[in-house]
């Protein structure tokens, strides 16, 4: 205990440092997170980065999906503690599997894993889905926010998701933002 306690404040007095290799090669440091308390933990030990943020714990152990106007706050707080220069990668709504909503029905599935959950059950969902779009489009002001759709299955699938996001963005009038 005492060795890894040693090696942890050794590896913090470095956390600020860039990553460097052996071979002179700089890693970026990212930090996958799901709350604004992970983003300020990962930035206090150096992240250079929001590599992920799993959107999906903001839907969850609630009653209610959040509002748009809620989603925008959480995304911008999160922006704007790493930064406006440092990207921030969203996930969008990741459900199924291990990962119900008590608020939304979903249907049974023999493997749950695979089927409808990510992008498709964003397709389902199309009001939920443009919802959380607008959100992340609108905190893209506050920083670097890149977006990202899960379980992409199929061509047709991300073609699909992007025009949806097209046109969400039109709609408020805001700059692309880039997808991850």
């Amino acid at each position: 205990i005492a060795q890894q306690k040693a090696r942890a404040e050794k590896n913090l007095q470095h956390a600020f440092e860039p990553a460097i290799t052996r071979d002179g090669y700089q890693v970026e440091i990212a930090a996958n997170i799901a709350s604004l308390q992970d983003a300020q933990e990962a930035v206090n030990v150096g992240a250079e980065a929001i590599g992920l943020l799993r959107s999906e714990f903001i839907f969850m152990d609630r009653h209610k999906a959040p509002s748009e106007d809620e989603q925008t706050g959480i995304y911008r707080s999160i922006a704007e503690v790493i930064g406006p220069d440092k990207p921030m990668l969203v996930r969008t709504l990741d459900v199924g599997g291990d990962k119900p909503l008590p608020y939304l029905t979903m249907a049974t599935e023999e493997n749950p894993f695979l089927g409808e959950r990510g992008i498709r059950f964003g397709f389902d969902q199309p009001e939920l889905q443009r919802t959380q779009l607008r959100a992340i489009l609108r905190a893209s002001t506050a920083g670097k926010l890149r977006i990202m759709f899960p379980m992409i299955g199929r061509i047709e699938e991300l073609r699909m998701a992007k025009a949806m996001l097209e046109e969400e963005r039109q709609r408020l009038q805001v700059p692309p933002i880039e997808i991850g």
